[in-house]
């Protein structure tokens, strides 16, 4: 019924029944066939379910091609970007949560920058091996989170062998299409979508106050049966009624929440995305750029990306199409050098009150467990990650004769990163006793990594209808290289907070990289009748 959350379904004979007031709005609908809204006006109605033709017809992406859905026989999915745009998140593997039948998404951080959600397509496919789909933008193999939602046109996921074999035995778990959008005839057009969101835990433990903490010491004990004397069990009850009727003072007293001196209840994301897209008949461009912000519950944890995407097609020939993709992206990642976000809010919300204070009387960092102080590794020292990719595709489509297509394909992917880990010891104390420096000296790391992949496709289909009979073949060559180097470097004992590697004390650096390079190749081909 419309408005409300009731409703029912039909058993196998299509009877139905259902309570609701004369006049009321209901909405008959099934999978294939169109919707249907009807005023309830009588005791008794019998709906006539009219088939969707406009479905059927819907194009679907597929390997290498697009197929009717009507004539599709594989197990596929597809989502529009219609769907995508109305969930403000920072990955896109996020946005497709719940969006299609048989594919699982978990998004197991929360963390800026590595939030993506982790895919499953019909399951766990492999317990030794690895567990991800195969994952192509425009054909190129590409990491799903990084790539701008507000570009996407569509994304199809092939589920079962039948329709994923054509990948060979990269497509073991499934195989992910995501189609970008391209320009359209037509006068030029300018759009801005943006969105600013405040992001909070949604289950927070939340730590026992002094007294509450020895209180369960002491209970503890005893139902552990240790054995306590009277005057351990006097001294106990005293620090309780102390930290209970009593103020901490921070130096006699400690009552520390260290949840609320290290995170913060909120964080706040903001994105931001311009297209302009048009064109003619004969070229026809679309072009974005977005901006996407996000910080962490700690400080020293935050999440950029600027990406910019360029789709140009032009028509050279009445028969020859040449498509060109342009994507450009960097990458901002701000974390604490000295541990992870995860391992920091763990100890915050795990550590003991009564240790010390997050920072002592004296300005100095409370000394915490053994010098570890959540609250000062949070705020000192970062790792500092910035990434940045290049993607030039182009495909040169030719149509010779009716029904033939020829299609050629090159892309060149460059992913470098740069990584810089800085850990600056902080000073300690404890009821005014300065207790040294943790960690006990400083440390530098700088590190590079790069990636080129080089793509190169050949293809060709003949398509052809007799009468009730379509038959189409699709051949092709697919083949790819890729080299990666890295390298890094290090040092210890730095003067002045003068911190490059240039500086520091020489007896302390360490370096070390590596390369490796990997090519393949490989034929396939396809035969679809109807």
């Amino acid at each position: 019924m419309e408005g409300t959350g009731r409703g029912t379904i039909t058993d196998i004979d299509g009877k139905y029944s259902i309570d609701v007031k004369k006049g009321s709005k209901l909405t008959f609908s099934y999978v294939g066939y169109r919707t249907q809204t009807l005023v309830a006006n009588q005791n008794s109605m019998n709906v006539k379910m009219k088939a969707d033709a406009i479905q059927l017809e819907e194009a679907i992406v597929v390997g290498y091609a697009t197929q009717k859905k009507a004539t599709l026989t594989g197990a596929v999915s597809s989502v529009s970007s219609e769907n995508l745009v109305k969930r403000n998140v920072a990955s896109l593997s996020t946005a497709l949560q719940g969006s299609m039948p048989g594919v699982t998404i978990q998004q197991t951080s929360g963390q800026p920058g590595s939030d993506g959600g982790q895919i499953r397509v019909r399951g766990v496919g492999s317990i030794n091996s690895d567990q991800n789909p195969l994952v192509l933008v425009d054909g190129i193999e590409m990491d799903i989170n990084q790539v701008d939602p507000n570009t996407v046109e569509s994304v199809s996921v092939l589920k079962d062998a039948a329709s994923a074999s054509i990948y060979g035995s990269r497509a073991s778990n499934g195989v992910i299409l995501i189609t970008t959008k391209r320009g359209k005839a037509g006068k030029v057009s300018t759009t801005y979508s943006g969105y600013l969101t405040i992001q909070r835990p949604t289950n927070m433990p939340e730590p026992v106050t002094a007294w509450e903490f020895l209180q369960a010491e002491l209970d503890s004990w005893d139902n552990a049966g240790i054995t306590v004397t009277e005057t351990q069990r006097a001294q106990q009850l005293n620090l309780i009624e102390e930290q209970r009727t009593l103020r901490p003072d921070n130096w006699n007293r400690y009552d520390t929440n260290w949840k609320d001196e290290t995170l913060k209840d909120n964080s706040i994301m903001h994105s931001h995305n311009v297209t302009v897209s048009g064109g003619s008949d004969n070229i026809s461009f679309f072009a974005s750029g977005s901006y996407l912000s996000q910080d962490g519950l700690i400080p020293n944890d935050n999440f950029d990306r600027t990406n910019i995407r360029l789709n140009a097609d032009a028509k050279i020939l009445p028969w020859a199409k040449l498509g060109i993709e342009t994507n450009l992206r960097q990458s901002n990642l701000l974390n604490p050098g000295l541990s992870t976000p995860k391992s920091i809010i763990n100890k915050a919300l795990y550590m003991l009150p009564t240790l010390s204070a997050a920072r002592e009387l004296d300005g100095n960092w409370g000394y915490g467990k053994n010098g570890d102080n959540p609250t000062a590794t949070a705020y000192d020292g970062g790792k500092k990650t910035r990434t940045s990719e290049a993607l030039v595709n182009g495909t040169l489509t030719l149509t010779p004769l009716k029904g033939l297509e020829i299609v050629g394909q090159y892309s060149r992917r460059q992913v470098s990163t740069r990584t810089r880990t800085l850990i600056t010891p902080y000073t300690t104390s404890l009821k005014g006793q300065v207790m040294g420096l943790y960690p006990s000296e400083d440390s530098l790391k700088e590190q590079w990594e790069q990636a080129i992949r080089n793509y190169y496709r050949a293809q060709a289909s003949y398509e052809r209808t007799m009468k009730d009979h379509y038959a189409k073949l699709l051949v092709g060559f697919q083949a790819e290289d890729n080299e990666s180097t890295s390298f890094f470097g290090s040092k210890k004992g730095f003067e002045l907070d003068r911190y490059y590697l240039d500086n520091g004390d020489g007896a302390t650096a360490t370096s070390g990289g590596g390369a490796n390079s990997w090519a393949m190749m490989s034929w396939y081909a396809r035969l679809n009748y109807n």
